[in-house]
């Protein structure tokens, strides 16, 4: 939230002449903005109580006593603070990770537990030719789920996309790269798909709370706040709502991809060679 204060507000205050100032809140999350608009109000009406109090003691010897200050909020990106318009970037985040966690995970260890990963391993094919094979098919359905929420949110529920929809689908790719270097990292240790699956959860349950998906983080205490710095959805939501609803760039998004693709390329070549040494 920021303050427009006039440059001539002292001076109209101190003449008793009415003043208004205005409060630019980010109302992307309305949860955030509802706050941040009562704050703003709840300080105008402070303000103005102050000066009337002075007024009156002028009022007394004569004065005439004028509304002192006026607030008057302007809300960018969701102006009407609809919550949907806030979840469905999110929305995006949470299909991807929990699909490309589960579905991949257990498409592998079912070839385990069925004993056709073996058959496998003993065919011509090298091993980045078998993790190629079980992982790009669950990219595309990724994509395809993509592309299906936004045009749900864009026709049925009006969420427009303000920015790139290419940018959108690059930047997802380098969180695709991540969430499935995790699923990859849960099959070589899982046995069964039980096992798969309560480690997914171990995984997804902790991202959903501390990513600021299910609350904002700054509500949050201090430890859980900077434990969010180490999930790699933290920094996928804000690359989200940054291109959905405000429109932005690489130009302000370079600080959340680049801690993004670190995470990526380092869980990712973690897999590789996990994998790698597993079907040795």
């Amino acid at each position: 939230m920021g303050l427009i204060i006039p440059p001539n507000f002292a001076a109209s205050v101190r003449a008793g002449r009415p003043t208004t100032v205005q409060a630019i809140i980010d109302g992307s999350d309305p949860t955030v903005a509802q706050t941040a608009l009562f704050v703003a109000e709840t300080v105008g009406q402070a303000a103005s109580v102050e000066v009337m109090t002075t007024q009156l003691g002028g009022l007394i010897a004569g004065r005439e006593l004028r509304p002192p200050i006026e607030m008057r909020p302007w809300l960018l990106y969701n102006p009407d603070m609809k919550k949907i318009n806030f979840m469905i970037p999110d929305l995006i985040g949470a299909i991807l990770q929990v699909q490309t966690l589960l579905l991949t995970a257990f498409a592998i260890v079912r070839e385990r537990e069925q004993g056709t990963l073996e058959q496998l391993i003993v065919s011509p094919i090298r091993s980045w030719e078998l993790m190629a094979g079980k992982i790009i098919p669950f990219i595309l359905v990724a994509f395809l789920n993509v592309l299906i929420t936004l045009l749900i949110g864009s026709f049925w529920f009006k969420v427009q996309v303000s920015g790139s929809v290419m940018l959108l689908m690059a930047l997802s790719l380098v969180f695709l790269f991540c969430s499935l270097g995790l699923s990859v990292l849960i099959s070589t240790v899982s046995r069964t798909q039980l096992q798969a699956l309560h480690l997914s959860s171990f995984i997804m349950l902790p991202a959903f709370i501390l990513s600021g998906f299910i609350v904002p983080r700054e509500n949050m205490p201090l430890v859980a706040y900077y434990a969010g710095y180490f999930i790699p959805l933290t920094y996928f939501l804000v690359i989200l709502r940054g291109i959905v609803l405000k429109g932005v760039g690489l130009a302000y998004l370079w600080k959340q991809l680049v801690p993004l693709a670190l995470f990526s390329l380092g869980v990712f070549g973690l897999s590789v060679v996990t994998f790698h040494k597993r079907l040795e």
